[in-house]
């Protein structure tokens, strides 16, 4: 099969979340990741019960928005990454392309038929929330696709991130976006 450098980088990511938010919770556990997956959930969330995160290329609420930007080598400012300029062509000694490779990770807390309070169920999704931008903030990627893309910066950045509580009562869903940056480059 296949595999671009979107897949390979959505796999580290898998991996990296897999380890904080599963491998060294308790299954037990209120803040146990049930899913973590690349794409959408199968199923309608809203009657179910769990913390789901999901990976996304782009940002899936806005399409034509938060896509992968091309990034520069400029040859008048060294080795600096600028956006947007000008910079040195494919094949010239020191170019080639640069890519922003664009993700949105989703973390969906569903505290529903629980019974919990508004704030215990604020505390466990604030918790998962913490543990993903934990795994984001230490985690190092690399690899390279089929077709010699690379992964440029093994540090994914966070660019930004914004949060949604809907409920009522005893019945909540948290609902909590980061958007991603890694740098490839074809060289």
């Amino acid at each position: 099969m296949t595999v671009g450098i979107g897949d390979v980088i959505i796999e580290k990511l898998i991996e990296a979340l897999e380890g904080e938010c599963q491998v060294s919770i308790a299954t037990d556990d209120e803040t146990y990741a049930t899913t973590i997956k690349a794409g959408t959930l199968n199923s309608d969330p809203d009657t179910g019960m769990g913390n789901h995160i999901t990976i996304h290329y782009n940002d899936p609420r806005n399409p034509g928005k938060w896509m992968d930007e091309m990034a520069m080598i400029s040859s008048t400012a060294g080795l600096r990454i600028l956006r947007g300029e000008p910079g040195m062509d494919y094949a010239e000694i020191g170019g080639g392309y640069h890519w922003w490779r664009r993700f949105t990770i989703q973390v969906e807390c569903h505290y529903t038929h629980l019974g919990y309070a508004q704030a215990d169920a604020r505390e466990y999704a604030h918790t998962v929330f913490q543990r993903v931008k934990y795994a984001l903030r230490n985690t190092t990627i690399t690899g390279s696709d089929d077709f010699d893309e690379v992964i440029a910066d093994a540090f994914p950045k966070a660019r930004w991130e914004e949060k949604n509580e809907t409920g009522d009562g005893t019945e909540w869903i948290w609902r909590m976006w980061i958007g991603l940056e890694v740098m490839t480059s074809v060289t």
